[in-house]
């Protein structure tokens, strides 16, 4: 379980209704991928009878479910700005609702701990005992994966390094829930001169790189009957 070559994963848009997995799931499988990442918002609509049929389709065409995505933002609740500013990212000394956080500040550690127990926790009581999830992707908001904080904390690590200052919370976290399960970030490193690689900080054990990031799989890419 890690970014290895054999693994190809797609990430289902959110928008995607389950009424479409079928062709879509078949879509995937003749493109010659062989893993499905669901978004936490996804899962977290499904009821337990849905989310056995969902895994039923993807089983059909012998595919991997993970969960995730770019969703690391997402345990920090944006409408914490408006009374808890230090939570957020600053730039250019003000704090800022968007974009990824502040993951110097303890008290941000400590939210996105406890959204972990409590949304990935909620994600793992849909699945039958025997059966887990066993990868969550993790990572920071898209197209801004290397806007993060500016304070005085956190100015001495890098973007990517203070991407993985939160994901190893987050692996802390997921740890106690699922043992057996694996968190991963995303590795912007191969273009080192703008995203300098996370050299100062170790992952957790249960935690590895994914890069590039997948392909996500929108009804723009995906249409019924390709």
């Amino acid at each position: 379980m890690s970014g290895s070559d054999n693994i190809r994963r797609i990430v289902i848009d959110r928008k995607i209704k389950l009424a479409q997995w079928g062709h879509l799931v078949r879509w995937a499988a003749n493109n010659n991928y062989n893993t499905l990442v669901i978004p936490l918002e996804y899962l977290l609509r499904l009821t337990k009878k849905k989310t056995a049929r969902l895994l039923k389709i993807a089983d059909s065409e012998k595919m991997a479910v993970e969960a995730g995505g770019w969703e690391l933002s997402r345990f920090i609740p944006r409408h914490l700005y408006f009374f808890r500013r230090e939570l957020f990212r600053m730039d250019f000394g003000r704090r800022k609702l968007k974009f990824n956080f502040c993951p110097t500040n303890p008290k941000t550690i400590e939210y996105l701990k406890k959204g972990v127990f409590r949304l990935l926790g909620k994600i793992a009581a849909r699945f039958d005992s025997g059966r887990i999830l066993p990868v969550f992707h993790l990572w920071p908001d898209r197209s801004k994966e290397n806007v993060w904080c500016s304070c005085p904390a956190c100015r001495a690590f890098t973007p990517a390094e203070q991407n993985l200052i939160a994901v190893n919370s987050a692996a802390d976290a997921l740890a106690e829930i699922c043992p057996q399960a694996k968190v991963s970030w995303l590795d912007l490193s191969e273009n080192a001169a703008q995203n300098p690689p996370a050299a100062g900080i170790q992952p957790r054990h249960n935690a590895f790189a994914v890069k590039p990031a997948p392909l996500c799989l929108s009804e723009t890419v995906y249409k019924p009957g390709r």
